[in-house]
């Protein structure tokens, strides 16, 4: 994040929540994991796309099983599939982030022996009892990737329980350093991680997080406060070890962090400072939080000129994790937003390079016109004004 002038008491919105020093003292107290991550069959990881790749290592594929993976994706799952290693079709999402059930259906007839379905932005997919039939039907593995969904429901029932498997993603909803986690339904069973994460790789996201966390609610106090805690970081960065020394784990190079997963750190585990945050947090409070600051946003942002929202009406159970707003110029609102202390997101605009863009149109189109504006727990419709009167002004423009 780039850090606002220091004669600036205006604080950033941050894009996802952040850790509050109370949250380090509440962290201290015995608490459990949100439902469904409280109940037998969940190991946890660094990050979700390790529980993708161990779940798939489970089912002992080889290079000419086929993983059936959405066209409109992230990357990294898509890279956890093949490194696996297994073969992947694509079936159709279109341009309202639904699944093509005619693709999909096909896709399932041709004999895969797994399939992941995404709910994307804590949206459940509409169609997913009939998903889940299907699946069942031809003896596929379902694989839910809830790794957006955090709370959310379809039908009143938790999502990640549907499927034979779920992935979870508590690092996206929670101000946490790391965390996935898999949900696995007999007979599958996980190999627990082995390795906890080297201090590097989860305390420099722990410090960063900290110091949005001032600059987000202190504004120049924090700017300053930031600098300090960077400063000392630096310093004590240099007089230890070096990252990749720690538990014998040499990262891959040239890896865009986005969209691959990193072999490396397949054993390593969520770390315990990410734990105890997460068990520490209120979870029965943030779904409501996100469902307001939703609904404010959708209300507020409705028919402006070059955006619409991906969703405009929210619907029953579901925690969004952000507010998709689908835009005819990113780079420009984004631009706008950050010089306003804003910080929004392009969503999943990086591409994998296995990732056949011009069979998917739709799903392209997706990857690169939606922005994600924040809604997280942290912040309240005052701050929220913010947003909208950023957004407002540029659609205005010229």
């Amino acid at each position: 994040m780039r850090a606002p002038p220091p004669d600036s008491n205006i604080p950033w919105l941050t894009a996802l929540p952040t850790v509050a020093p109370s949250a380090l003292l509440r962290s201290a107290r015995r608490g459990r994991l949100p439902a469904p991550l409280d109940a037998d069959g969940v190991t946890l990881y660094v990050k979700a796309r390790n529980g993708i790749w161990q779940l798939l290592r489970a089912l002992a594929l080889d290079e000419s099983d086929v993983v059936l993976v959405p066209s409109y994706n992230c990357g990294a799952e898509l890279d956890a599939v093949l490194k696996a290693p297994a073969a992947v079709r694509f079936y159709r999402v279109d341009r309202s982030g639904r699944i093509d059930g005619d693709d999909f259906r096909r896709a399932i007839e041709a004999g895969p022996r797994a399939a992941i379905v995404t709910h994307y932005f804590g949206f459940a997919e509409p169609d997913l009892p009939a998903i889940v039939d299907v699946c069942r039907d031809h003896g596929v593995v379902l694989i839910e990737d809830s790794t957006n969904a955090l709370y959310s429901t379809h039908a009143g029932r938790l999502l990640g329980t549907f499927g034979d498997a779920a992935v979870f993603s508590l690092r996206k909803t929670l101000p946490i350093p790391n965390g996935g986690a898999v949900l696995a339904r007999p007979p599958l069973s996980l190999t627990r991680a082995t390795a906890t994460p080297p201090f590097e790789a989860w305390f420099t996201p722990l410090r960063v997080s900290l110091e949005g966390h001032l600059l987000f609610r202190y504004g120049r106090a924090g700017w300053v406060a930031a600098r300090l805690s960077n400063r000392l970081a630096r310093l004590g960065a240099r007089a230890g070890k070096p990252f990749h020394r720690q538990n014998g784990a040499a990262l891959e190079v040239g890896l865009n962090p986005h969209v691959t997963f990193d072999r490396s750190t397949a054993n390593w585990s969520m770390s315990p400072a990410a734990r105890r945050i997460a068990t520490g947090s209120p979870h029965a409070e943030i779904a409501p939080r996100r469902r307001r600051n939703y609904e404010f946003l959708a209300q507020e942002l409705d028919g402006l000129r070059e955006t619409r929202p991906l969703y405009p009406t929210l619907a029953n159970g579901v925690c969004p994790l952000v507010f998709p707003l689908v835009v005819d110029d990113p780079p420009s609102l984004l631009r706008r937003l950050e010089t306003n202390r804003i910080r929004g997101e392009f969503f999943w605009s990086d591409f994998h390079p296995a990732f056949p863009a011009h069979e998917f149109p739709d799903s392209t189109y997706l990857k690169t016109h939606v922005v994600a504006l924040p809604i997280h727990q942290d912040l309240d419709p005052d701050l929220l004004t913010r947003v909208v009167d950023v957004v407002r002004s540029w659609s205005r423009r010229g």
